[in-house]
């Protein structure tokens, strides 16, 4: 309540006439505590977006959203769930429910992210509210830009107001450009560790997982395996087709093989028509087996409209973590070894314990000998093979369309 008053003219001295005015000011006291509570919250939010701003990975923004949900905003049942293909998944949650994955088209939630506005109120009064505890009884649904959806809720009726929205959306929006943020720093990372043309990882990818692989064979004692994969006379396809046909090839390549590897291994573009796959905790022996799957695919089906068949070369070479050899040693080994086979004959593989240097060749190849076959003198710039002309080249792009 307020009291004004105010003394009539002329009883200046005995106070003998006065107005008293009795005002009711209690909606604008509680309109001005609601206005002080609601700027306590804002400055409060502000703050907790800084802590959105550290966060490294979208998991650890959702997590930091709904903690600042509960303990600025007073949502008790709070929870962000994020697209997942057809489906809208929980990522973080609250609160005495459990929240539960929603299909494409189902209940508020995907209401809430398909028409990009937010949905509050009695359950009752919200068309398409499923909830999934029939206690809750008041709720809040946001969107989080094309994300997902930020939800709370109650166990009491008008448990949220209009100001509560508002400053729901205000965290919202701030997830969302904080997920924008960190997804396009996963891109950049990505397209920084992967190869443009096939999609499979590059060579510096390749540096940062090897080591990691290291560790691992030490601290376990297991052998680690590498092998080399390379295209046969892929030079010959370029001559011939061009660079967009060649490129197709190393594109639907790389794809065979990423589809014939293990779960645990990774593939790797090594450079140019060069493939490395890293077998972890693998024997040699081990590695050489998937290798040949590899190969075998590689060779069973034909590539681009121009139906080309291709043969791949492979090396296999093994790390012991007894030995602590140089990674480089096993790579020289892997090469050395596809290169040794090649001149014998495109599409072979080699592995074995004992020394390199103690084993015999393939035979020298004779002038009359399928002139398709790789020599590696060639590549070394000794010259060229025998039979092996400008012309000879460009008639001999590797097996043709239709060839067995």
């Amino acid at each position: 309540m307020l009291l004004r008053w105010r003394v009539f003219p002329g009883h200046e001295r005995d106070y003998s006439r006065v107005l008293v005015s009795i005002l009711d000011i209690t909606d604008r006291v509680r309109a001005e505590e609601r206005l002080r509570a609601y700027s306590e919250k804002l400055a409060a939010l502000h703050r907790a977006v800084w802590e959105l701003q550290r966060c490294r990975t979208v998991e650890e923004v959702c997590r930091a959203a709904v903690e600042g949900a509960r303990g600025i905003l007073g949502f008790q049942i709070c929870y962000i769930g994020l697209v997942q293909g057809d489906r809208l998944v929980p990522v973080y949650a609250v609160g005495d429910v459990v929240p539960r994955p929603f299909k494409r088209g189902e209940g508020i939630i995907w209401r809430t992210l398909e028409e990009g506005r937010s949905f509050w109120g009695n359950i009752e009064e919200i068309m398409g509210a499923k909830p999934v505890d029939l206690r809750i009884k008041s709720g809040i649904s946001v969107p989080i830009g094309d994300f997902g959806v930020l939800q709370a809720a109650s166990f009491e009726r008008d448990a949220f107001s209009e100001e509560d929205v508002r400053l729901a959306e205000i965290l919202a929006g701030h997830v969302s450009e904080e997920i924008r943020r960190i997804r396009l720093e996963e891109e950049l990372r990505e397209q920084a560790i992967r190869d443009p043309l096939t999609g499979l990882y590059n060579r510096r990818y390749f540096d940062s997982l090897i080591q990691a692989e290291i560790s691992r064979s030490r601290r376990h004692g297991h052998p680690l395996s590498l092998a080399i994969l390379d295209l046969d006379d892929f030079k010959a396809i370029n001559d011939r087709y061009g660079h967009w046909i060649g490129d197709e090839v190393l594109r639907e390549v790389a794809e065979v093989i990423r589809t014939n590897v293990r779960k645990e291994d990774t593939p790797i573009r090594w450079g140019g028509d060069e493939f490395l796959v890293v077998f972890p905790e693998t024997t040699e022996s081990e590695a050489q087996l998937v290798t040949e799957r590899i190969r075998q695919a590689v060779m069973s089906r034909t590539y681009t409209e121009e139906e080309l068949r291709v043969g791949i070369s492979a090396g296999v070479a093994s790390w012991d973590p007894r030995e602590e050899l140089p990674i480089d040693h096993v790579l020289r080994e892997a090469d050395k070894r596809l290169y040794r086979w090649k001149p014998g004959g495109p599409c072979r593989s080699e592995i074995s314990s004992g020394s390199l240097e103690d084993r015999p060749g393939p035979e020298p190849q004779e002038k009359d000998q399928d002139p398709g076959h790789h020599d590696p003198k060639r590549d070394q710039g000794e010259g060229p093979a025998q039979g092996d002309t400008q012309e000879g080249r460009r008639q001999r792009p590797g097996p043709g369309p239709g060839s067995g």
